[in-house]
């Protein structure tokens, strides 16, 4: 018989984009290992990024409920909208008044002032944990509902958002349901982002985190790194387990039969998913650099960028004449994003560098570049873990961005390379099995399964 397991995930198709991915494919698989997910996500997102053509890999019989959720960076943009508006109004009247007396200056100091104050408020202390806090109390109630009328044996929550993860918490204690929590993303080990809060707001979240790892029957890390940064901040946890991220077989199959390939002479470099943020400029002055160096190259290499970039860089590449050889293709459904990396000759990786925060980070995307079998050409924190994976598979090639010189000489030998056809790796096949989304998902089951006895 069949145990129940409610997955609580707020990022889940429609929505796009990698952070979907892990959810889909656990719900997809789970049955095979005798669980029968109950969906629970939210009805109006607010989000740049769909992808609906991914609600076709759902088996019919997977319920789906929906709730509503209080947006508010949605509500933000209308306050902002709004008493911008009432502030230009207010100026022109004021203008009017001033020009007739011979003043010039509309500018009411303490009106700005109170709006920029209500402004702060809104942004920092309704965002606890995160901006997605407004769907808590929809989910609770139909948490419940879901847990006495369907009969729940398991509660699993995924983030972020990790306002998610204070449902866990809730629904785990109102029911005395086991609950497990996965991170899909850091909470505060992430330096750069806790800076911005204040010293209350800081210890008000670690309070939080607290009791969500301290409550937890159990804590799935998606790498290595990140589990044992987990266990020395948050020794109080019952249990912490790794579970990559990976990729699904069938999407490469699907993928492969769209018979979809380039039909130019270009050496094409595929780069799929987004750019951390801050780390796509040094990449991009260096093939400028390159192309600079080597003009006979232009038109003969092709780097495509498959996923959302950031305004900046699009007009940077504009900016700096490199439009004919960086192509941005926006944002593609997810099997259109594989036959990208299945027809490129060379994939390139990207992440950050510097610090022991990158040196956790494993993007969703390499496992699908493993899975491709195409070469890996990455640019990520030496010693970190996307390193040891990609060498482990032997899939490519591992450099820092402060080798700038490596770099331009390695596309070189890679270009060569391609020219005579002998551009491929040796991988280890059986390694980068491991990461098959079925294979993850029977060792989510057996956490399942540890939580229940």
């Amino acid at each position: 018989m069949k145990k129940r397991v409610l997955i609580i995930s707020y990022n889940f198709p429609p929505l796009g984009g990698g952070g979907v991915q892990r959810t889909l494919k656990f719900a997809k698989y789970l049955p095979l290992f005798e669980w029968e997910p109950v969906i629970l996500s939210v009805s109006n997102p607010d989000s740049p990024i769909w992808d609906h053509s991914l609600l076709s890999e759902l088996p019919p019989d997977i319920k789906t409920i929906r709730v509503f959720s209080f947006e508010i960076t949605r509500w933000e943009r209308k306050f902002l909208s709004f008493f911008k508006s009432r502030i230009k109004s207010s100026n022109n009247k004021k203008e009017v008044q001033l020009k007739s007396s011979g003043n010039a200056n509309p500018i009411n100091p303490r009106l700005k002032s109170f709006f920029k104050k209500i402004y702060l408020f809104l942004t920092s202390w309704l965002r606890i944990p995160d901006h997605k806090v407004g769907w808590i109390p929809f989910a609770l109630l139909e948490g419940l509902s879901l847990i006495n009328s369907r009969k729940i044996d398991l509660i699993y929550v995924t983030s972020p958002p990790h306002s998610s993860q204070l449902l866990g918490l809730l629904l785990s204690k109102l029911t005395r349901k086991p609950w497990v929590a996965d991170f899909r993303d850091d909470w505060l080990e992430d330096v750069y982002k806790i800076s911005k809060f204040s010293r209350l707001r800081l210890k008000f979240e670690k309070y939080l985190s607290r009791k969500v790892f301290s409550k937890a029957s159990y804590v799935i890390a998606n790498t290595e790194f990140k589990k044992e940064i987990y266990q020395r901040n948050y020794p109080e946890a019952k249990g912490i387990e790794t579970i990559y991220n990976g990729f699904d077989a069938e999407d490469l199959n699907r993928a492969k039969q769209a018979k979809d390939r380039w039909q130019d002479d270009k050496f094409h470099i595929c780069h799929s998913g987004y750019f951390y943020p801050g780390t796509a400029l040094p990449l991009l002055e260096i093939l400028k650099d390159f192309f600079c160096e080597n003009p006979a190259l232009r038109g003969k290499i092709q780097f495509d960028v498959v996923g959302y970039l950031e305004q900046e860089y699009r007009e940077w590449i504009s900016r700096n004449n490199l439009s004919g050889e960086i192509k941005y293709w926006g944002y593609v459904d997810h099997i259109s994003s594989v036959n990208f990396l299945l027809k490129s000759h060379l994939l390139l990786h990207l992440t950050g560098s510097g610090g022991d925060f990158w040196k956790g980070v494993v993007a969703g995307k390499l496992f699908e570049y493993l899975a491709s079998g195409k070469p890996i050409l990455s640019f990520t924190q030496k010693d970190g873990e996307s390193e040891k994976i990609i060498s482990q598979s032997n899939s490519g090639w591992v450099f820092s961005l402060t080798e700038p010189q490596e770099i331009k000489d390695k596309l070189k030998e890679l270009y060569r390379l391609y020219l005579k056809d002998e551009l491929r790796v040796e991988q280890n096949k059986l390694f980068i099995q491991e990461f098959e989304r079925k294979n993850l998902t029977q060792k989510l089951s057996s956490v399942f399964e540890k939580c229940l006895s």
